[in-house]
C-alpha cells in the first residue's frame, strides 16, 4: 500500500480507526458480506484485501481466512475473529488462494494496478476475484470541492467501464463489471429472503443518498 501508510498507521491510523469504527458493527459487516455470497465454499482459502476488522471474512465460508490490513487496530480485530492477517500481499504465496475479495479498499491506493497484479499472483489459475469499489458521484455530499482534512482519503473513483478496463489491463478475465446500488441499511437485512424486494429497497435508498458502487467479478487466467 505504498504511499498511503501514514494515513492508516500510527497516530493517524488510530484516528482513522475511530472514524471508521462506527461501520464495524456486526450488522454492517453482514450487509457487506452479502455482496460476496455464493462465491466461496467451505474448503476454500479466502483472502480479503483491506479486510478491516475481519467481519466480512468471518461471514464467508472457507477453511482458511487471510486478511490484508495495515491499520493495526483493525488487524487485531480481524485476528480476534480467526483470520491470519498480514500487512501486504507480498506475504502471501503464489497461486495459494481460491477466492480474493476486496470491499471499498482499492480506491485508497496510489497504485491500485499493482495491488490487482498481486492478487493475480496469489490466486490459483481459474480462481476468482470479487472486487467492490465506490462509483462516486459529484452530487454526493462532500464531493463538490477539495477538502484537505478529508478522512476517507479516496484517491480514485471508477465507473464499470474504467474499472473493467483496469482489471483487464493487468491480466484478469472480467466476467462481470456493473454499477450497483449501494443503498445499504441494517433495516433492509430482513428483506434478504426476498431478493427482488431487497434489490428494490436498496435501489430506493441508493437514489435518495446518491450512493453507488462498481461490482466486478474477474478470473485469473
Amino acid at each position: 500500500m505504498s504511499g498511503v501508510e501514514n494515513h492508516y498507521t500510527g497516530a493517524a491510523g488510530e484516528r482513522y480507526f475511530a472514524f471508521r469504527s462506527r461501520g464495524f458493527g456486526t450488522a454492517a459487516q453482514q450487509r457487506h458480506a452479502v455482496k460476496f455470497s455464493g462465491y466461496s465454499r467451505p474448503d476454500a482459502v479466502v483472502l480479503d484485501f483491506g479486510c478491516g476488522p475481519g467481519g466480512v471474512l468471518a461471514e464467508i465460508p472457507g477453511r482458511e481466512k487471510i486478511g490484508v490490513e495495515i491499520n493495526e487496530q483493525s488487524a487485531q480485530l480481524a485476528r480476534d475473529r480467526g483470520a491470519r492477517v498480514v500487512n501486504s500481499l507480498a506475504a502471501v504465496d503464489d497461486h495459494s488462494v481460491d477466492l480474493c475479495i476486496s470491499h471499498h479498499a482499492l480506491e485508497h491506493l496510489v497504485r491500485p494496478d499493482e495491488a490487482l497484479r498481486e492478487m493475480l499472483r496469489v490466486l490459483k489459475p481459474g480462481a476468482r476475484a470479487v472486487l467492490v469499489v465506490p462509483a462516486e458521484s459529484p452530487r454526493e455530499r462532500g464531493k463538490d470541492r477539495f477538502r484537505p482534512d478529508d478522512l476517507h482519503k479516496h484517491l480514485f473513483c471508477w465507473n464499470a467501464q474504467t474499472f473493467g478496463n483496469l482489471a483487464t489491463a493487468v491480466g484478469f478475465r472480467v466476467e462481470e463489471c456493473t454499477v450497483r446500488a449501494a443503498g445499504e441499511s441494517h433495516y433492509l437485512l430482513a428483506l434478504r429472503a426476498l431478493p427482488a424486494v431487497h434489490r428494490l429497497a436498496r435501489g430506493v435508498v441508493a437514489a435518495l443518498r446518491d450512493r453507488y458502487e462498481v461490482f466486478c467479478v474477474a478470473t485469473a487466467p
